[in-house]
């Protein structure tokens, strides 16, 4: 309700813009066979009160990896986006220590993700183990309700 359009102009730009020319110039320079994997957020499937924005402008990634799926294949190119949840990055450090705790007893492994939790999925997306996964955008959050 206190979201100004300057704010909801600079995330987008940034989440729905920015990644769409990423995207387009990924497309672009990919070597055949490539694989591209872009950041999406678990607030797409659990939103919450606050962040209407920051959900929305990361929702068209889903989009963007069923398009471009379909449009790099034929060069064997796969395209897919993850939706992490809260993650131990230098974003979650301003979060409340109450909200953190809250989110990490959802998951099962009862913590909060960890970079290379992440990096471990991206890895598996670009490896030729992978590969077969195309226009997917997979929740990435150890199993959390949030």
């Amino acid at each position: 309700a206190e979201s100004t359009e300057e704010d909801f102009d600079y995330v987008f730009g940034i989440n729905a813009k920015g990644t769409f020319f990423s995207l387009k110039e990924a497309g672009n320079v990919i070597n055949d066979h490539g694989s591209i994997v872009m950041i999406s957020s678990s607030t797409t499937a659990f939103p919450i009160s606050g962040v209407g924005i920051y959900a929305g402008s990361k929702a068209p990634l889903a989009i963007y990896a069923k398009v471009a799926a379909e449009e790099l294949g034929k060069r064997d190119v796969n395209v897919n986006a993850i939706m992490p949840g809260v993650t131990l990055t230098r974003m979650a450090v301003s979060l409340p220590q109450e909200f953190k705790d809250s989110v990490a007893s959802t998951s099962p492994f009862n913590r909060l993700g960890e970079s290379e939790d992440l990096a471990n999925v991206v890895f598996s997306l670009a490896s030729k183990d992978g590969h077969w996964i195309t226009g997917q955008t997979i929740l990435a959050n150890g199993g959390g309700k949030q």
